[in-house]
């Protein structure tokens, strides 16, 4: 018997939702948010790994350097990547992250939606200079 891979998605409502977040989100929150992001990614690390968290893990750190790397990007775009950092780090979020690796679950999936947003959009975001 072959099992196919579970995957997860947003739904509409979800992208919807979060569309109207990401608009509204504060960009005052940066240095919060950025200051978070090592404590979590080092956390995440302390444990036993999925594939997808280690995919989850290189997805914050393309987000974490495109806005350290100090690259001109619109606003629009630098509220989405705070917006899905801060999702990141945000421990009761959809499923809480104490649920050990099935909390990133929905961390995962938002996160992937953001770069692949960026990427589509905007791919010369994750180009290093």
């Amino acid at each position: 018997m072959t099992l196919k891979p579970i995957t997860f998605h947003l739904t509409m409502e979800d992208i919807d939702r979060y569309q109207k977040l990401i608009k509204q989100f504060p960009l005052t929150s940066e240095e919060k948010i950025l200051n978070q992001i090592p404590k979590k990614l080092k956390a995440i690390l302390r444990k036993k790994n999925s594939s997808f968290v280690l995919e989850l893990i290189g997805n914050v750190e393309l987000l974490y350097l495109a806005i350290v790397e100090g690259k001109p990007i619109s606003e629009e775009i630098k509220r989405k990547i705070l917006f899905a950092l801060n999702y990141f780090i945000e421990e009761e979020d959809e499923i809480p992250d104490n649920l050990d690796m099935l909390g990133f679950l929905d961390d995962a999936v938002v996160v992937r939606w953001v770069v692949d947003e960026i990427m589509t959009e905007n791919p010369e975001v994750f180009i290093k200079s």
